[in-house]
């Protein structure tokens, strides 16, 4: 894991197109890029999100957020991945993530309906 005072920048790549995220520091995001690469199928809800059920469970630190903004990355329960494409209010918990950085074309990639995202660490 890079040093605490560096940002830990991942990839998302979807339909052959590369998005670059910033992730928090914290122990469930160590866990998680320890995956990494992976490829995962992920499910349209709500018309708002992209989710996957990973296959290991994480440590959650989760928290009401009170809004959800487009381009969030964050944990649903202890094993679902969340990628949000809308900003909304939200009464749910989740454990940060991070954020993807280039929000606007990052949204109008993920369209509707299910899609696949590699997640990979910069190099």
């Amino acid at each position: 894991m890079n040093n605490q005072s560096e940002d830990v920048k991942i990839n998302l790549i979807v339909n052959h197109k590369t998005f670059t995220a910033t992730l928090n520091h914290n122990e469930t995001v160590n866990e998680l890029i320890s995956m990494f690469p992976m490829t995962l199928h992920m499910s349209d809800l709500h018309a708002n999100e992209k989710y996957n059920y990973l296959s290991s469970s994480l440590t959650t630190n989760s928290n009401t957020p009170g809004r959800i903004h487009a381009g969030d990355i964050k944990l649903f329960g202890n094993n679902c991945l969340v990628v949000f494409y809308d900003s909304f209010s939200t009464l749910y918990s989740y454990t940060d993530l991070g954020k993807v950085d280039d929000v606007d074309g990052f949204v109008s990639e993920l369209g509707r309906g299910d899609i696949t995202i590699t997640f990979e660490l910069v190099n």
